[in-house]
């Protein structure tokens, strides 16, 4: 996450320097190789919450990530072309005057560097406190394996004995087996003070970890199949109703100009921040990241047609109310399902692949984001030319193929795409649990 910062700032500042085409292109492609820091954030996360607050941790990442889309425009939209702007501060021939974008780049760099040190100071493994760390020699293991039944009398034991060097446990849920492997007890009579469960570093070497590997977990390649198709519908959701909104109101349009789009836009965001943190979370958390995906499904696929809809409403106030409520809900559905994808992501692997998961996830969502635009953009304006009561458009089909056509398409989709998640088991709102159990070698006596 650190280099990632580090790096998406540096080029951030490089692209404030841009001055033509093939400079702005590969500056702005650099960024994009360093947005690896949605990926870290992701396995953070799921590597420091457990399923009683999992939900509510992506909802603060996804919150976080809303609140930059309020702010960040706001900002940048300010800052650029200051010579222009303020040319009694920003005086003509200065290096913003050269520049244009320049300041506004310079302030997201600013904003970065709060973060990359914050990063440093609490999430590098070099500064756990030492009184929670104990270094300890690596020992030849040997292996057992036992039912589930006896799971628990092992952990038992395992916290009853004086010591052991290495202990691990990993849970399958879809054999219902465990392996344990844990080196030679030295004494059984030792008992934890206090209660004290120590968090020790084993000295053991990494396991090297390849993309590849994670192909072999099948609900991880379905779960990353679901999340490209959802941002595939997710982004050309947002690029549609903007263009809806726009079109003219003898298009069957809403007629909005820029300003009334950025407004629809601020208010739903300030909601869905709310929305997100009190209510997607909890309900999430309640009834698990399976079901909600679907049920978030449903909900976008029943309420996206009814977009063509309300511009039949004539009283003005009605209808800014009803469009901002319906565009609300899909809103919160459309952050609900990120939310519970992301989940399902993290839990379809164990925990060294949950990084290599989530890479993979966010490559299959960049595939579906850059289709989308352009093909539903395509389709929306075909769809305009149905419209039997223009004139000008002799060949018109009429109804579904009108502006009705490009939301049934989304529905369809999104359905569809709910209906896959039922392909994974309900197991996959819990993590895949791994547990480590290392106690310290010196001996004491009772």
């Amino acid at each position: 996450m650190i280099a990632s910062s580090t790096g998406l700032a540096i080029f951030t500042l490089a692209f404030g320097f841009s001055s033509d085409f093939y400079m702005a292109f590969f500056t702005r492609l650099a960024q994009g190789c360093f947005a690896g820091i949605v990926i870290s954030c992701n396995a953070i996360v799921n590597d420091i919450a457990d399923e009683t607050n999992s939900a509510f941790g992506m909802a603060i990442l996804t919150s976080s990530f809303s609140t930059g889309l309020i702010f960040g425009p706001s900002i940048g939209g300010f800052l650029v072309f200051p010579a222009e702007r303020f040319p009694d501060i920003f005086t003509e021939g200065s290096i913003f005057s050269k520049y244009p974008i320049l300041l506004a780049h310079i302030f997201v760099v600013i904003v970065f560097i709060p973060p990359i040190c914050l990063a440093i100071k609490y999430i590098s493994p070099d500064n756990v406190s030492d009184d929670k760390v104990a270094l300890i020699p690596r020992h030849e293991t040997k292996k057992y394996t036992f039912e589930n039944s006896v799971f628990e009398d092992v952990i038992k034991e395992n916290v009853s004995v004086k010591e052991f060097r290495t202990s691990s446990v990993l849970l399958s849920h879809d054999d219902r087996s465990v392996s344990f492997q844990h080196s030679v007890l030295l004494n059984n009579s030792f008992k934890l003070e206090n209660s004290y469960s120590a968090i020790l570093q084993q000295e053991a070497p990494m396991k090297k970890i390849r993309i590849l590997d994670v192909f072999r977990h099948r609900d991880c390649v379905v779960t990353c199949i679901i999340y490209g198709i959802f941002s595939f519908y997710g982004i050309g959701f947002d690029e549609v109703f903007a263009l809806y909104a726009a079109t003219k109101i003898q298009y069957n349009g809403y007629g909005f100009s820029t300003s009334d789009i950025g407004l629809v836009f601020l208010i739903i965001s300030v909601l869905l921040i709310v929305c997100n943190l009190f209510i997607t979370a909890k309900v999430t958390k309640r009834l698990g990241a399976r079901k909600c995906f679907l049920y978030f499904g449903v909900v976008q696929a029943v309420a996206v047609l009814f977009f063509p809809i309300v511009n039949k409403i004539e009283n003005k106030i009605l209808f800014w109310v009803t469009m901002c409520t319906i565009l609300l809900i899909i809103r919160v559905a459309i952050a609900g399902s990120y939310i519970t994808i992301s989940i399902l992501i993290c839990n379809s692997v164990t925990k060294e692949y949950v990084g290599s998961a989530n890479g993979v996830g966010l490559a299959c969502s960049c595939f579906g984001r850059s289709l989308a635009p352009t093909l539903f953009g395509s389709i929306f304006s075909w769809s305009l030319t149905n419209i039997k009561s223009i004139n000008t458009n002799h060949l018109a089909l009429g109804f579904p193929f009108n502006e009705y056509f490009v939301f049934i398409i989304f529905a369809v989709i999104v359905f569809l795409n709910a209906l896959m998640v039922l392909a994974l088991p309900e197991s996959l709102s819990q993590k895949k649990v791994e547990v480590t159990n290392i106690f310290p070698t010196n001996e004491t006596k009772c």
